[in-house]
């Protein structure tokens, strides 16, 4: 393996590992969560499984999926995204609680928005940067932009808005985070990229 391939290896597992700390943060803030994870939270109530399971199994079919159309857009960092998030989210949602902080003072739940929506966004900007193949949520979105010639942007809040009304139809925890990611996200992951990640992809991963 040479050491492009680790490098970007390891960076998608951080990307990955920003993701699903984020997401736990906006499960914990209680202002709803993320598009994703709103319907994956609702679907796994439905039946009877925790979030890594259903998660898991949820994100497998997508991948097959866009692995029919979009081949490229399936690698080792997809891989590592649909096997890992599910799990490590609720990992971060048990090890968040052992902090002593009461998480239902308004101010503490506005901080953990504002950072959840940031790390996640990043988080994405990472993973996705590394190459490797991205995870089946977000391929969507690119495979979206991809047949459609339309801007990753807008590819993205469509994506968002439709997982936005799947969470509410499963009963999902939809909230204020919901709305601002289906919107937000998209945006916040275009200025990761043009601002931090493009560039720190090209300074330590050699041509």
């Amino acid at each position: 393996m040479n050491r492009t391939l680790i490098v970007k290896i390891a960076f998608a597992l951080i990307g990955t590992m920003c993701l699903a700390m984020g997401a736990a943060t906006l499960i914990t803030a209680n202002f709803g969560t993320d598009t994703f994870t709103a319907s994956n939270l609702g679907g796994a109530n439905h039946l009877g499984l925790s979030l890594g399971i259903y998660q898991l199994l949820f994100s497998v079919v997508v991948g097959i999926l866009i692995w029919f159309l979009s081949p490229q857009l399936i690698g080792i960092g997809s891989l590592i995204n649909i096997f890992l998030t599910g799990f490590i989210i609720d990992l971060f949602v048990k090890l968040i609680h052992v902090i002593p902080i009461s998480f239902d003072q308004m101010g503490v739940r506005i901080c953990l928005l504002v950072f959840g929506l940031l790390i996640y966004s990043l988080g994405i900007s990472l993973y996705t940067g590394a190459d490797i193949g991205a995870g089946s949520y977000d391929a969507i979105s690119l495979v979206i932009a991809e047949k459609s010639k339309m801007k990753f942007i807008f590819a993205r809040i469509i994506t968002d808005s439709f997982f936005l009304l799947l969470g509410f139809v499963l009963g999902g925890p939809i909230g204020l985070v919901t709305f601002l990611a289906a919107v937000g996200l998209g945006p916040l992951i275009s200025t990761w990229n043009r601002l931090f990640v493009t560039n720190m992809y090209k300074s330590v991963v050699p041509e």
